[in-house]
């Protein structure tokens, strides 16, 4: 199903501003994935959109910059498109997008994959951070009031 730039841009969870920023640093790769409808209104296939997902989990996960995010997804549709012979140029590659339309999601699976595991690692690391730190945060028991009180009412 094609997506508008407003549906992109709240299936990444960023601004229309944000998505369109993140399309032209894909640039080339994205080109074979839209299409104009005859209102003149773009539309991004499901391969574009994951691919800008790529970008995005790269980008917050490695805190790269957009541009070194789409840099990374440009190499890896390069070497995935590496063995296209020469002659085809953006045909093939859409031609192959629909030969293969669920590399993306799988490689999108595998680093949902890989960020629950580093979340779950980092859950544990931090309870055993608050676990160690509730004692400092918390005040001492008065221990010594409730003595005191008890021989002031004898």
């Amino acid at each position: 199903m094609a997506s508008t730039i407003e549906e992109v841009a709240a299936a990444l969870g960023i601004t229309v501003r944000g998505a369109r920023l993140r399309i032209d640093a894909l640039g080339r790769v994205v080109d074979p994935f839209k299409r104009r409808t005859p209102t003149n209104r773009l539309l991004y296939a499901e391969e574009a959109l994951g691919m800008l997902r790529h970008l995005e989990e790269l980008r917050k996960r490695d805190g790269l910059s957009i541009t070194s995010a789409a840099q990374q997804v440009r190499d890896h549709e390069d070497e995935r498109l590496q063995g296209e012979s020469e002659g085809g140029g953006r045909y093939n590659q859409v031609k192959q997008a629909e030969a293969m339309p669920g590399e993306w999601v799988r490689a999108l699976l595998d680093e949902k994959d890989r960020a629950i595991e580093r979340l779950e690692e980092e859950v544990v690391e931090l309870r055993a951070q608050v676990e160690r730190l509730l004692p400092l945060a918390l005040p001492r028991p008065r221990r010594g009031l409730l003595a005191r009180l008890r021989r002031r009412g004898d």
